[in-house]
């Protein structure tokens, strides 16, 4: 409870006024009192203001990760080949560290491997959540999530770049462009092949 000022024997659900300031409510009336309080006064007698706006921001920020997890299913990816990709991020590097090295310019992909560089990517996506437009992040996730079942094993890095780009529509390559650094910096951080950087060259965006 917050108390009232000159009136310690009245308070306010400290609750009631998160739940005001959120709904951008400067003041709340205390009917007995017949008097009207500054919500922000009366909350930063008990607490700063910016711990207030940095717990709401980390709030939105969990509840959009939550909300495009379950949309696209980010945490748990069965496409068509049977592969299921992990949540955990770590399980990504251990995949590409152990299984995934980086090939030479003549050696072919593994479909194992094709779909640990596109599970890395989904997960730096979500880490560039908020350098990128809500529309704009969604847009980019549905790409990569139907390029997970592209068909690459036995080609060579170029040969896959063909079946990519065959693979992305118009509508898709601009929206690649359109996020081009965010985009160059995600295939930068792709250990394993070299299929990326010849998208990234493709597109315009290395």
């Amino acid at each position: 409870m917050v108390p009232l000022p000159e009136q310690p024997q009245h308070a306010v659900e400290y609750l009631e006024l998160i739940g005001l300031e959120e709904m951008n409510k400067p003041t709340i009336t205390i009917g007995k009192l017949k008097r009207e309080y500054s919500v922000a006064q009366l909350l930063d007698g008990i607490e700063p203001e910016i711990d207030r706006v940095e717990r709401r921001e980390q709030r939105d920020r969990e509840a959009r990760e939550t909300h495009v997890t379950n949309k696209y299913n980010i945490t748990n990816i069965n496409n068509s080949h049977g592969v299921q990709v992990a949540a955990d991020s770590s399980a990504v590097k251990v995949r590409h560290n152990q299984a995934n090295r980086a090939p030479a310019s003549d050696e072919v992909l593994s479909q194992e491997q094709w779909q640990a560089d596109v599970e890395q990517i989904l997960h730096a996506l979500i880490d560039r959540m908020d350098e990128l437009e809500s529309d704009q992040w969604m847009k980019l996730t549905a790409i990569f999530r139907r390029l997970s079942d592209l068909e690459v094993s036995g080609r060579a890095p170029s040969e896959a770049l063909a079946v990519v780009e065959e693979a992305l529509p118009e509508k898709d390559r601009k929206a690649l462009k359109e996020a081009g650094k965010s985009v160059r910096s995600i295939f930068e951080s792709v250990a394993s092949s070299g299929v990326w950087h010849l998208l990234a060259q493709a597109l315009g965006i290395a």
